[in-house]
């Protein structure tokens, strides 16, 4: 599996590159944005891991790139996560914020890996969820909202561990691509389904 590695801190790229080398990747190597678009040139990966602070060209830039040609991301991010994020218009798969483990990093890529390859396409209140190219209509999902997502199509509740972030961006999504409901937060139940006129 080919996997682009965008980050402008050296020593973090050389450990992570060497970690992911020994599990069996290929990897492609950036230091900083323009190095990345330069290797778009040549060849999509599989999957790409952005530092948030790429430097040259940023990491929104490469990340939208990404997006319209269906490769999933992980963005490392030194900030953290809010609702712009989420919401923006070069949003990424999934997000990871510092400090990580390299497991950490690993299992959230295996997680948009697993949905690129075997996500599935289905209607939700008559707007179509395709997993596998992380969009509810024309809107980008990430990771943890198709998550979300799919317990509420399976009429489950959302345990309230789930963070609030995730929980309000999607509703905003929701909104935006008119899916006639929105998640609420039920005491002792946890978040579930609710038409706009209840």
């Amino acid at each position: 599996m080919k996997i682009l590695l965008a980050i402008s801190e050296r020593d973090l790229l050389t450990s992570l590159q060497k970690s992911f080398e020994l599990d069996g990747h290929t990897v492609i190597p950036a230091f900083d944005g323009v190095q990345a678009a330069a290797s778009l040139q040549n060849v999509f990966p599989d999957a790409a891991v952005i530092y948030e602070k790429l430097t040259r060209i940023t990491a929104g830039q490469i990340t939208e790139s990404l997006n319209e040609n269906d490769v999933p991301s992980v963005i490392l991010t030194v900030n953290r996560i809010t609702e712009d994020t989420l919401c923006g218009e070069s949003t990424a798969s999934s997000y990871l914020a510092f400090p990580f483990s390299p497991d950490e990093l690993k299992a959230k890529l295996d997680a948009v890996i697993r949905l690129k390859k075997y996500g599935t396409a289905h209607d939700i209140r008559g707007v179509r969820i395709d997993e596998q190219r992380f969009k509810l209509g024309e809107t980008k999902l990430t990771a943890e909202e198709i998550a979300i997502l799919a317990r509420l199509s399976q009429n489950k509740t959302v345990p309230n561990e789930c963070p609030f972030i995730y929980i309000n961006a999607l509703n905003k999504k929701l909104a935006s691509e008119q899916c006639g409901f929105r998640i609420e937060y039920v005491k002792n139940i946890g978040y579930r389904q609710v038409d706009h006129n209840e």
